[in-house]
């Protein structure tokens, strides 16, 4: 998994971009985040 701090893009202030390899990490990424 990769974070990337965007908040240097223009409309991305306080963004963060995650990146990660298979669909299933994905979808387990996603629910990690649900729960914070």
């Amino acid at each position: 998994v990769l974070v990337r701090n965007v908040s240097g893009y223009p409309l991305m202030e306080n963004c963060l971009r995650f990146n990660v390899g298979l669909k299933e990490e994905n979808d387990r990424l996603l629910e990690q985040l649900k729960r914070l």
